[in-house]
């Protein structure tokens, strides 16, 4: 082998490595939106040295990542032929045009958490809210009581 070759495989070498997989929890945060992954999601990492000298991996759900330069096509990419072939399909997708996957499933994204978010306001008031049974008792029923029980 040469030595530019040599090079080139040391500088390969040191380069983050990339992984598509499913989501194996819901623990891991979306380094490019901040929001959490889903379990069963599809996700892309990125693996690295980090200064310490261990390897660390940063997940992003697939619509937030970036397109990875050193690769030739989305099935070179680890984990790629792991996946359901619908979801490879949606790689595929990602792959020839990552604005329009990102701004197509990032509205759904956010229609999603929107949907929580009124979700848990509507059980939050639910909650809080007395009984209509307790409310009525409670105020008029006593007050009738408490004038009764002063007269005596």
């Amino acid at each position: 082998r040469t030595a530019k070759a040599q090079r080139e495989d040391a500088l390969r070498a040191t380069m983050s490595a990339h992984t598509i997989e499913y989501a194996k929890s819901n623990r891991a945060t979306c380094k490019g939106c901040g929001n959490k992954i889903d379990k069963g999601a599809l996700r892309m990492g990125t693996t690295f040295e980090s200064a310490a000298g261990y390897d660390m991996t940063q997940w992003r759900h697939l619509a937030c990542a970036k397109k990875p330069k050193k690769y030739l096509g989305a099935d070179e990419i680890a984990g790629y032929d792991s996946l359901k072939p619908t979801d490879q399909g949606q790689v595929r997708a990602w792959w020839d045009d990552p604005a329009s996957f990102a701004a197509a499933h990032k509205d759904a994204a956010v229609a999603d958490a929107v949907a929580a978010v009124v979700d848990a306001d509507a059980q939050s008031r639910a909650a809080s809210a007395p009984a209509p049974d307790q409310g009525r008792e409670g105020g008029e029923g006593g007050g009738e009581g408490g004038g009764e029980g002063g007269g005596e």
